[in-house]
């Protein structure tokens, strides 16, 4: 039985490289950091957000998670432009069309309080529509497609051996 429930990295991208026209964005999608700090980051912090080193994201990832004040997203993952308007909010350019990997320090006057936020946005990567997705995008998928298959053909097994005990 946990034999057809586990799928390895590599059948994942096998599968992937194999089937390249099934992964083809029908919408736009954004990777990106954010951070929304109650005050302006320290500037050891905001390096780390501009850097590559993965050790310093992840102790950047680690400070906001224990700050109950901080709204952030500092993983890779990607998302629609939904997610992407809701911290566009106060940000001095297109978002949508600002170069990767730079980073941008903003405020914005909340109308509701007055109060004035600070962020911090990098945009990492994007998918516009009609290109191929990135294999992170679509690996549940992909598993879900491969034990489909394992599935089919075990039913298909099966179904003669049955046949032939009724």
């Amino acid at each position: 039985r946990e034999l057809y429930k586990a799928v390895s990295p590599r059948e994942v991208r096998n599968y992937y490289l194999k089937n390249t026209d099934k992964f083809v964005s029908k919408a736009t999608f954004y990777s990106f950091f954010y951070i929304k700090p109650p005050k302006a980051l320290e500037a050891d912090q905001i390096s780390s957000i501009r850097s590559k080193d993965p050790r310093l994201l992840e102790e950047l990832t680690e400070w906001c998670s224990t700050q109950s004040d901080i709204e952030y997203k500092l993983d890779s993952t990607y998302t629609t432009e939904k997610e992407l308007d809701l911290v566009e909010k106060g940000f001095p350019l297109n978002i949508k069309q600002v170069p990767l990997n730079q980073v941008y320090s903003y405020n914005n006057k909340e109308e509701d309080s007055g109060e004035t936020t600070h962020h911090l946005f990098k945009l990492l990567n994007k998918v516009q529509v009609g290109e191929r997705k990135h294999l992170d995008m679509c690996e549940e998928e992909i598993k879900g497609n491969i034990l489909h298959q394992r599935k089919r053909k075990l039913l298909d097994q099966t179904k003669p051996w049955l046949v032939d005990k009724a």
